[in-house]
């Protein structure tokens, strides 16, 4: 098979009724964990056109491989979507190199992907309107309204937005997929409607409050960081370092094999008389005479008169 099903504990303990319907990655691993089917329905029917599939994974795992240029995917049943976190930079956990993803709600007016998720008027950037996803009048934001319009901070007294603590964010270790770290960190809000009929409503300015907010997060503990290392990263390293004693011994065996085939030619050319430089070195020419002299020279002899 190349599919399974998969059902979730919800957060009060009880185990969520839908069942969901993922790809194994049998014939192509980077299709692994990617949702085809909720309940058996291949799409949603709460949102208009492409809103409706099911775009990425179920978020409990993603493909390998990952590369700083790679956009990920992960459908969110509580609300209704899917997110595309993007690379952001290169963090590390445990002594173990990882990727960091982020994400926003998006800016549904001004993004023809997200527009889809509108019914009518869209809702200012950062927002995301609940009621056809969850059948109550909410919004959904970053915590604080980070990265949202900044009108919506001008109307509530106290909110401080901060990238570090309320973003949504994903360390990956690239070559497994296998997500490290993870914060998941949503705001719930709702309109305030002024209403003339009953007191406590009618000063109440037409602006969105938040209600409260919600941190998701998930952190591997030692015994899975060093599962990891033990399967994946030292036999790694271990097969890096055979891989270049290989390839030394086997350059060296190379040298040695070329050399003892080619030994004779190698003698021979050592001892040409053009492979070195030889001086000739001629005997002093000594003049030739036409009389030799043998022995020591004597005086005449002396005749006595």
């Amino acid at each position: 098979m190349s599919e399974t099903t998969r059902g979730y504990p919800l957060r009060n303990g009880t185990i969520d009724p839908h069942v969901v319907t993922v790809k194994r990655g049998i014939k192509n691993v980077m299709d692994v964990g990617q949702v085809v089917a909720i309940d058996g329905k291949p799409q949603q029917d709460v949102w208009r056109d492409h809103c409706n599939e099911y775009q990425g994974t179920d978020g409990t795992v993603f493909p390998p491989f990952l590369t700083e240029h790679d956009r990920l995917q992960s459908f969110s049943g509580d609300l209704c979507r899917s997110f595309k976190p993007w690379y952001q930079k290169k963090s590390f956990y445990r002594g173990i190199t990882t990727h960091r993803y982020i994400a926003n709600i998006g800016d549904f007016a001004n993004d023809p992907e997200l527009n889809c998720f509108c019914d009518g008027p869209c809702p200012p950037k950062g927002l995301m309107d609940l009621m056809k996803c969850m059948k109550a009048p909410m919004y959904a934001s970053m915590p604080h309204f980070l990265d949202s319009d900044p009108e919506l901070l001008k109307n509530v007294k106290g909110l401080n937005p901060d990238v570090n603590e309320h973003g949504i964010e994903i360390d990956f270790e690239p070559i497994s997929g296998t997500p490290m770290v993870a914060n998941q960190r949503v705001q719930f809000n709702m309109q305030l409607l002024k209403h003339d009929k009953v007191e406590l409503l009618n000063n109440l300015p037409d602006t969105i409050v938040p209600l409260f907010w919600i941190d998701e997060g998930l952190a591997l503990n030692k015994t899975f960081v060093n599962m990891l290392k033990f399967q994946l990263f030292y036999p790694k390293k271990a097969v890096g370092v055979i891989k270049w004693l290989l390839v030394t011994f086997g350059g060296f065996g190379l040298i040695g094999c070329t050399i003892y085939h080619y030994k004779d030619r190698i003698m021979s050319f050592a001892s040409s008389p053009g492979s070195a430089a030889v001086t000739k070195v001629k005997p002093e020419e000594v003049e030739q005479k036409d009389v030799s002299v043998i022995g020591q020279p004597q005086e005449p002899a002396k005749i006595n008169m």
